[in-house]
């Protein structure tokens, strides 16, 4: 049987159309009910161990030159900002399924650009790649929840606030 993904963006009530595993599995663990919320979303942020995983630890373990997707769209935000969503969805007894994006989008390669701009004191030098195309755009249609997504670069600056001011649980980035 194939499947054929619908173009982003995706909404909270568009089709759960993903065909990978990843996306299909990703998309049983979500629960829409008046009890429960999920927040659907993707994440970067810092890794607590040296040999850990995800676009910013990989970035920042980087020192030449790198590829940046150029098509692939991500809309997700730092690890620091749902932390920030889910302590207030608490005090505010948010529930259901929702998105928990800016509503823009940005390309890895200019999400790559910001951790360089940002984290790197040596800066890398990052090519541009067009041969990976993907769009998983999400879109908040939802207005009964008060906490407001930052911007990309206010993200990226707030996690570098956050990593600085915690050095001792991410040594392996100040080596």
């Amino acid at each position: 049987m194939y499947f054929q993904e619908k173009a982003a963006p995706y909404h909270e009530k568009s089709l759960r159309d993903g065909v990978t595993f990843y996306d299909r599995t990703k998309g049983l663990g979500e629960i829409e009910s008046t009890q429960h919320l999920t927040f659907r979303n993707s994440i970067i942020g810092p890794d607590m161990k040296e040999d850990g995983i995800g676009l910013f630890h990989w970035f920042m373990k980087q020192h030449d030159t790198i590829d940046g997707y150029t098509g692939a769209i991500w809309t997700g935000v730092t690890t620091l900002t749902l932390a920030k969503a889910i302590e207030r969805a608490t005090i505010e007894g948010t529930t259901g399924l929702y998105h928990l994006v800016n509503n823009s989008s940005i390309s890895k390669f200019d999400l790559l650009q910001l951790f360089n701009k940002h984290f790197k004191e040596n800066k890398v030098t990052i090519r541009p790649y067009q041969l990976v195309n993907i769009d998983k755009t999400q879109v908040n249609t939802r207005k009964d929840f008060s906490f407001t997504v930052p911007n990309y670069e206010e993200m990226i600056i707030e996690m570098k606030k956050w990593i600085w001011g915690h050095k001792e649980l991410y040594p392996h980035y100040f080596k």
